[in-house]
């Protein structure tokens, strides 16, 4: 069995001036006596104090306030007379606190409130596009939020904005919802067109070949083992026949640059740029029309683009003597469903 013990401190200053030599803190021991010359309401008080190692406690944290209760005035003594006496003191400097802070919390509010009522309807919508909430706009906890949407000027507000969230998510949703079927629809007409593509191509293929192909092409193509680039090259040098006295174009090598710079291969490194061209000969230009007339049947696309290449090191000068710059005219042509392209010299 335990007996109940109350820890408090008692003042030095303020027992010597009382005439006790007796100061510091002490535990008292509290009899049933004790107990019951005290009120109800204080019992109550008692009941309700923290522990520490069995031992009630005055500056213990009230769960009511979330810390310790306020400093009690010095005592001169431990007696019952003064325990019941700081008993009452705790518990009225506890009320205070609570009754501080229910004011404190009544003042947010109302500035919250207002501060909300004042906000533009955008600011009420919180979340994704889709997942809206409405919310009172402000700087409050979650906590606190419950207390300020169940206030009478806020919950009317906050009702009707959620139906403009709830009218805006399902907005979104429908719109997602067609976004989705147009893309699956699109991407349906992709599939199809591209399957339609891969068989029109082999079937001009296979018939190119029934028609122009060798014996042994023939042969392959019945047993599957004819390669389509090889058609696909015969195609283009029958497309490109009337250009067949042209050069074709050359890429630029590292032994141009090099030669251009006259340097050896390990001193730099050779670098390659290319772009479409912004201008043109008359010589060049007279190229492009050449190629257009020569494969007007087909309507070929002509364009004239520009490569360089020159050491990665070297200065402008030496670059605007040495680099070396290539024109060539790329011609694209569509057969059916194949398209070719070559690139020859201007």
């Amino acid at each position: 069995m335990e007996t109940l013990k109350l820890q408090l401190t008692i003042d030095r200053t303020v027992a010597i001036l009382a005439g006790k030599s007796t100061h510091g803190t002490v535990e008292v021991p509290l009899t049933d006596a004790d107990l019951v010359e005290m009120s109800d309401q204080e019992r109550q008080i008692l009941a309700n104090l923290p522990t520490f190692n069995n031992v009630l406690s005055l500056d213990g944290i009230d769960p009511r306030i979330g810390h310790p209760a306020p400093k009690l005035p010095p005592v001169a003594d431990a007696t019952l007379p003064t325990i019941r006496k700081l008993l009452l003191t705790r518990e009225q400097l506890v009320q205070d606190q609570i009754k501080q802070r229910e004011q404190r919390q009544k003042e947010a509010l109302a500035q919250w409130v207002t501060e909300a009522l004042a906000a533009d309807d955008q600011q009420w919508l919180v979340g994704d596009p889709g997942r809206e909430q409405a919310a009172a706009p402000g700087y409050y906890s979650h906590v606190e939020r419950s207390v300020v949407h169940a206030d009478p000027r806020i919950a009317p507000k906050l009702a009707k904005m959620q139906e403009q969230a709830d009218e805006r998510n399902q907005a979104y949703r429908e719109k997602k919802a067609i976004e989705v079927a147009e893309r699956e629809r699109r991407n349906a007409e992709r599939e199809t067109e591209e399957k339609r593509q891969v068989a029109a191509r082999a079937e001009q293929i296979r018939q190119w070949v029934l028609d122009h192909g060798t014996p042994g092409q023939k042969a392959r193509q019945e047993r599957g083992l004819l390669p389509e680039k090889e058609i696909v090259t015969e195609i283009a040098d029958r497309v490109f026949s009337p250009l067949a006295e042209w050069d074709t174009f050359e890429l630029i090598t590292e032994q141009d640059i090099f030669e251009s710079y006259s340097t050896d291969m390990y001193s730099d490194t050779a670098i390659y740029d290319d772009w479409p061209a912004e201008e043109a000969t008359d010589n060049e230009f007279s190229a492009v029309e050449k190629i257009e007339q020569a494969l007007h049947e087909y309507q070929p696309t002509v364009s004239l683009h520009v490569y360089r290449g020159r050491l990665k090191n070297s200065s402008e000068e030496d670059d605007e003597e040495f680099q070396v710059i290539r024109k060539a005219a790329i011609v694209k042509v569509t057969v059916g469903e194949i398209t070719i392209e070559r690139r020859f010299a201007v």
